[in-house]
Parts: C-alpha cells; sequence; structure tokens
C-alpha cells in the first residue's frame, strides 16, 4: 500500500542521512547478536518440527475437525 511504501522510504533515508558509525556499529552489535543466539533459533526449529508430527498434532487436528476438546495423553513422554 501507498501509505508503507512511503513510510519505508522515509525510514531509508533517515538511516541514510544518518551517522556513518553509528550505522556500522549497530549493524556489527546486530550481527554479533544473531551470531550468538542463531544456534538458538536452530534447536528451536528443530524441536518445533519434531513437535508436528507427533500424536499431539493428529489429535488435535482430529479434535478440531470433529468439533471436540482434543484428548490429550497426560503421561506423553515428553
Amino acid at each position: 500500500d501507498h501509505e508503507l511504501d512511503e513510510r519505508t522510504l522515509h525510514v531509508a533515508r533517515q538511516l541514510r542521512d544518518g551517522a556513518p558509525s553509528a550505522i556500522r556499529l549497530t549493524k556489527y552489535a546486530l550481527a554479533n547478536w544473531l551470531r550468538a543466539a542463531g544456534p538458538l533459533f536452530d534447536v528451536s526449529t528443530a524441536l518445533e518440527f519434531l513437535g508436528f508430527a507427533g500424536e499431539e498434532v493428529r489429535e488435535g487436528l482430529a479434535a478440531f475437525r470433529e468439533r471436540r476438546r482434543p484428548r490429550f495423553d497426560p503421561d506423553c513422554p515428553i
């Protein structure tokens, strides 16, 4: 939408006209944070995908389709 495009250009121009060292240091700090936190995202994503393949997903979907409350196993292994 036009308003979003205008706002995006406004922010981009502010960054372009900003102090180069401040922008460089901010990018450096963000890159370091991402390098440190990246492995956590990998583990989180892997665990999420493991959950997608589990019995709870099948039961949740079945309950949704049948318009009933799900009956989850309280003794699940995880």
